[in-house]
């Protein structure tokens, strides 16, 4: 089972966006023997995950209030946040995330792993180049003993709002996806998760 822990808040998130500064030196030689994703010193992948935002509408032009959370114009007097379904038992809704390659910045992975999972029809616009906050969790020794080159993921998250488009996903490494409001998330995702991110996201 995943065990997730807030990293700690004296180690202060730099503004510089490449990963290379988020690690100790020497990181870029922590390669990982799958791809070409950073592993750090401690044997943790290096993680871009995006919150992306529906912002609520300002000017009631969004008509459609739909309970099917697929809809991203559902609940327009409220702001929403897209999650992902991934295909296993546990831990399976989180937001989109993926591993930040060598030589790629927070935001350009962030980018790049919206377009693998949800599709290329969704416009986005990031906010901000350095992440809301980040946390570290360890994998089951099932996934350590397939894949060894890493015990566990160090996640960043990124903030974007949307713009446009429909998400669209692959139905492989993603095999559904919700628009939710904060409260909702709750019924989605484990509690341990939510009480890492719920901080990382506003009530409006």
């Amino acid at each position: 089972m995943f065990s997730i822990q807030l990293l700690k808040l004296q180690r202060l998130l730099p503004t510089i966006t490449m990963v290379e500064t988020l690690t100790k030196p020497g990181t870029r030689s922590f390669t990982s023997g799958r791809s070409r994703d950073i592993i750090t010193p401690e044997k943790y992948r290096t993680v871009a995950a995006v919150i992306l935002k529906r912002k609520f509408d300002l000017n009631k032009e969004l008509k459609h209030d739909s309970e099917d959370v697929h809809s991203v114009t559902r609940k327009p007097n409220e702001s929403l946040y897209l999650l992902v379904k991934k295909p296993r038992p546990e831990r399976a809704w989180q937001f989109p995330q993926g591993g930040v390659e060598i030589g790629e910045t927070l935001v350009e992975a962030g980018k790049r792993e919206l377009s693998e999972e949800c599709g290329t029809d969704l416009k986005v616009d990031f906010q901000k180049s350095s992440p809301l906050g980040h946390i570290r969790y360890q994998f089951p020794d099932y996934h350590i003993q397939k894949f060894p080159d890493a015990l566990g993921a160090e996640v960043y998250f990124m903030e974007a709002n949307f713009i446009s488009g429909q998400v669209k996903v692959d139905q492989d490494e993603i095999v559904d996806h919700a628009w939710l409001t904060k409260q909702e998330m709750q019924k989605y995702v484990e509690e341990d998760y939510y009480d890492n991110i719920k901080n990382m996201i506003s009530n409006s």
